[in-house]
């Protein structure tokens, strides 16, 4: 019974948020749904992970999406600022130098501020859960974010041709063989 409760709140809250997130959106923007729907098997499963009671998961699921709306926002920069230094190198959109170093050194920015953000999480969800739990709520992050971007290669494929393809065959590690004229 606590779990179906648990649930339905968790439901609940997501659906607000959803409908918040819906109406901010501009038309023609693509759908935030599968995010939407994401963070809800993200939730689920961190439940069953942690095993975790109503009250913990009022107190724990505000935080992570919070952390989660944060570190988000700071991903989506830093695609942003890929995809410029990308068209300026495939040749569609001319950066002059400073704009080039500019840009390239955001990128370094915004990984040490994803890097922060994730600490301050972490050190936000060891004050609800226990030591223990905060150790598999580690565990389950890091596994998480690894199976999301495997899931996102696997139904999308290589979406980025390498900026510096490789030149002729890889050498054999091996050496040349001992049919080898070599």
């Amino acid at each position: 019974m606590k779990r179906v409760a648990l649930v339905l709140i968790v439901l609940f809250i997501f659906s607000i948020g959803g409908v918040a997130l819906a109406q901010q959106q501009q038309p023609g923007a693509p759908s935030a749904r599968p995010m939407d729907k994401l963070a809800l098997a993200k939730m689920w499963k961190l439940t069953e992970v942690l095993n975790l009671d109503e009250q913990q998961a009022a107190k724990l699921f505000p935080v992570i999406s919070k952390y989660d709306r944060m570190i988000g926002d700071k991903v989506k920069e830093k695609i942003e600022i890929g995809r410029k230094l990308k068209a300026h190198f495939d040749g569609r959109e001319k950066l002059a130098p400073n704009d080039l170093a500019q840009l390239s050194r955001r990128l370094w920015v915004i990984d040490q501020e994803i890097s922060g953000l994730q600490l301050e999480r972490f050190n936000a969800v060891s004050k609800i859960l226990t030591p223990e739990d905060a150790a598999k709520y580690s565990t389950f992050e890091m596994l998480f974010q690894e199976e999301v971007r495997n899931a996102m290669r696997r139904m999308h494929g290589p979406q980025v041709k390498p900026m510096m393809p490789p030149q002729g065959p890889p050498p054999d590690p091996m050496g040349p063989g001992p049919d080898s004229d070599d």
